[in-house]
């Protein structure tokens, strides 16, 4: 909503960002992974059951701090994160 469809940079720094870390984690890392989106919605739901690799935090670590960085400098308007943990 920040730009007209095709012109959105906050939505295609998104989409780089979680793209990329997705990428990342099953070509890099080979992690087994769940996932599925609702473009409609605007929403990605990806996890990694079972990390094999230290560097998967790491790869989502620097992805909630890139998202993060995006929504200081835009505003929650654009943008809403929520970190989830979970540990076994």
């Amino acid at each position: 909503m920040y730009g007209k469809k095709g012109s959105d940079i906050i939505c295609a720094s998104i989409s780089v960002l979680i793209i990329n870390t997705i990428n990342a984690i099953i070509n890099l890392n080979g992690e087994e992974h769940e996932y599925a989106e609702d473009e409609a919605e605007g929403v990605i739901i990806f996890r990694v059951p079972h990390m094999k690799k230290e560097s998967t935090g790491t790869l989502f670590e620097a992805l909630y701090m890139g998202l993060d960085g995006i929504r200081s400098e835009y505003g929650k308007k654009y943008l809403e994160l929520r970190k989830k943990e979970v540990r076994k």
